[in-house]
């Protein structure tokens, strides 16, 4: 399904080669959570259904081959996708250390992959935060889904905070970093 989003720049074979393999770790996933976190009366959001399967594909789609060229890439998109999506509602440390449990097998037997997620957002083999987004070049008409370094996202949010300072709202209303 990733080549259709992008006919005129295929992805790479390494990267479609795992899409078989993305579908069965997210509904193994899926499945975990479902059976490991059920909605209480404190907990009434708790409440997984297909829909939430569907964002984390959505998310997937968001992928560019420019950007997503290899396997690591894509793991890393997944990884994100998948906390963002069934780790991030869930309300206690605890909690959220259960679905690291959950993930981190699925990354070593399913990837080859030994990255740990940590308690606040994910990270890879050295410790770097995984994250993606489509806002770190805003002079680029056409938005593209990409990871994002620490410094790259600093210097996009700096950017941002700019542009709103300039506007009529933030001489009124400044904002700071």
């Amino acid at each position: 399904f990733f080549n259709k989003m992008h006919p005129k720049q295929p992805f790479m074979n390494t990267v479609l080669a795992q899409v078989a393999t993305l579908v069965r770790a997210t509904a193994v996933l899926f499945e975990g959570v479902v059976d490991r976190f059920k909605p209480t009366p404190l907990k009434f959001h708790y409440t997984y259904s297909l829909r939430d399967v569907r964002r984390v594909m959505d998310g997937l789609l968001l992928a560019h081959p420019e950007t997503v060229a290899n396997k690591d890439t894509l793991v890393r998109l997944w990884t994100h996708e998948t906390t963002r999506t069934l780790r991030d509602p869930l309300m206690h440390q605890e909690e959220t250390a259960l679905f690291d449990d959950l993930l981190t097998p699925l990354l070593a037997r399913l990837f080859q992959t030994p990255w740990r997620p940590s308690h606040g957002s994910p990270t890879d083999g050295e410790g770097h935060a995984v994250r993606f987004g489509s806002f770190l070049r805003p002079e680029v008409a056409a938005r593209v889904y990409e990871e994002m370094a620490h410094s790259s996202v600093v210097n996009s949010v700096a950017h941002y905070l700019e542009e709103y300072n300039l506007s009529p709202q933030g001489r009124i209303n400044p904002l700071r970093l």
